[in-house]
């Protein structure tokens, strides 16, 4: 029922969508206490973690911090907001911790939605806000771990891509150069923006929804094949640094991934897949989308061990 609930919220128009999506997954009660808002003049975004007073305090101890997750929502690109996946974000600080003793902060991108702002807007926040991390915070980026969930997915696959070819890349190639981080999870990445024909019952979305989102997000569609659009066109060669891919067995989007994983292995990367059995779209971080808790419980503690013994110590090019 409540997956029921939360598909048949996208057919209304999208500022209701925001309003009943942030309603119901806003923090609640001590929750706030873990929040400080971060606001520059090209992004902001939210640090998340244990008791945080104010943002000094917080851009201090995420510098003596084990990993810091950059973190970027998922919503079609229109919908969605950095603090969504409180539950989640709480579990993968505090298992961190207590299991493999190490701490660990989220910086969470607030990026800008569409049809307000459109592409490449969101892609270039990203950037934007892994700068601060490496630049202005002077963080190692072997301490940095990108993660996104579906539109988040692709614009960390996105951002990837860009920070690859930064120095042939007009907007960037002025600005000091970014290393890649220490690693990149997507869960359920929407990577191909191209339509898609095929509907699956079982999942919360819709072929008629994505391309919605699509048009909101992309003003011009001869771009669809862009690789900071869809990254699945990109190259990922010489990547250098470890990747984790989830999606659901039930997800519309399951064929791309594939393909896209298959690419990847292609191009020399080989990365970490974990295939939700009977799930479909984002249920390894959205613990309501999972067809039970202790399916959800499993697949998130394998992208925290992940996280924990194939990323923290990787060094990268």
């Amino acid at each position: 029922m409540r997956r029921f609930a939360l598909a048949s919220s996208w057919i209304f128009p999208v500022a209701l969508n925001r309003l009943v999506l942030y309603a119901g997954t806003s923090p609640i009660g001590k929750e706030n206490k873990w929040l400080q808002r971060v606001k520059k003049s090209t992004w902001e975004g939210v640090w998340i973690g244990p008791d945080l007073t104010c943002l000094k305090e917080a851009e201090e101890i995420a510098l003596n911090q084990d990993v810091i997750l950059f973190y970027i929502h998922g919503g079609g690109f229109s919908m969605g907001h950095a603090t969504m996946y409180m539950q989640s974000f709480r579990l993968i600080i505090e298992t961190l911790y207590k299991v493999y003793g190490k701490k660990a902060n989220i910086l969470s991108l607030e990026y800008s939605l569409s049809p307000e702002q459109v592409w490449p807007k969101a892609c270039y926040e990203a950037v934007d806000g892994y700068r601060y991390l490496i630049h202005e915070l002077g963080i190692e980026s072997s301490k940095v771990v990108f993660i996104g969930d579906s539109a988040g997915g692709n614009l960390i696959a996105s951002a990837l891509l860009i920070l690859k070819d930064q120095r042939s890349n007009e907007q960037l190639k002025e600005l000091a150069p970014l290393p890649l981080p220490a690693g990149a999870a997507l869960i359920s990445p929407w990577v191909d923006l191209t339509p898609v024909q095929t509907t699956h019952q079982s999942d919360t979305l819709s072929s008629n929804l994505l391309f919605q989102c699509l048009n909101q997000y992309l003003a011009d569609q001869s771009m669809i094949h862009h690789p900071y659009v869809s990254p699945f066109y990109g190259d990922f060669s010489s990547l250098m640094c470890p990747l984790f891919i989830s999606y659901g067995e039930h997800e519309l989007l399951r064929t791309s991934i594939e393909l896209f994983i298959s690419n990847l292995k292609e191009s020399g990367n080989d990365p970490t897949v974990l295939k939700g059995e009977n799930e479909s779209h984002i249920w390894l971080i959205f613990s309501v989308m999972a067809t039970s808790r202790q399916v959800f419980d499993k697949d998130i503690n394998a992208l925290i061990k992940w996280i924990s013994g194939n990323v923290i110590n990787f060094e990268p090019k």
